[in-house]
């Protein structure tokens, strides 16, 4: 049967992957181009290199975090498509409102590198993350709500277990963004560190097959 029929009683989730998978792959591609490669006249490049480049240091520590986050953003979402077996058109819109805060990562990114002390930036980028993050909740709900959109018998524990870890994330973010107020260094760090909590195995994992 082609792919682009309907399946099972819904559309096939393989274009939703496809366009999915490019638009990560584009915005974290998007993500270095902010970082610049210092331009000093021939004379001055031993005096002046070193000093330069640790000047970029903020946007190499946005470029490293955000990179970090759309990877758990895509393996988050890579988890609920290996589930979800059908689509229809409420979830193609929701999926693309998703892709849509993915896109605008290297923005906000950008502007956390270039103002990296200003709270107003760290609240964009957090506030970023938080919609992402939300979505993606709400792609997971709406998909298995009465088990609309995945298997009849996918178990009750993989739908709460991945709600847990994508709701978790929505908390993180908002907990970042309210440290900000009292150290904007603490909030770059946390942002940093929170998708390490992501890497190590889970519950959930046992159930991934």
């Amino acid at each position: 049967m082609d792919h682009e029929k309907e399946v099972a009683g819904g559309l096939s989730t393989v274009r939703i992957q496809g366009l999915s998978d490019g638009v990560f792959a584009f915005a974290m591609t998007l993500l270095i181009l902010d970082i610049k490669v210092p331009q000093i006249a021939a004379a001055m490049v031993s005096s002046q290199l070193a000093h330069l480049l640790v000047a970029l240091w903020p946007k190499i520590l946005s470029y490293v975090t955000s990179f970090l986050i759309l990877g758990v953003g895509w393996v988050g979402q890579h988890t609920a498509f290996h589930y979800i077996k059908r689509s229809d058109r409420i979830l193609l819109w929701l999926n693309i409102l998703y892709l849509m805060g993915v896109a605008f990562v290297p923005f906000s990114t950008s502007l956390l590198g270039t103002y990296p002390d200003e709270r107003i930036a760290i609240f964009f980028f957090g506030t970023n993350l938080v919609l992402i993050a939300v979505l993606l909740y709400a792609i997971w709900t709406y998909a298995t709500w009465h088990h609309r959109l995945v298997d009849h018998h996918l178990e009750p524990i993989v739908i709460k277990l991945l709600k847990q870890r994508i709701a978790s994330a929505v908390v993180i973010y908002f907990v970042i963004i309210g440290i900000s107020f009292f150290s904007t260094n603490a909030s770059r760090i946390l942002f940093l560190l929170g998708p390490l909590s992501y890497v190590r195995p889970s519950r959930l994992d046992r159930y991934f097959h």
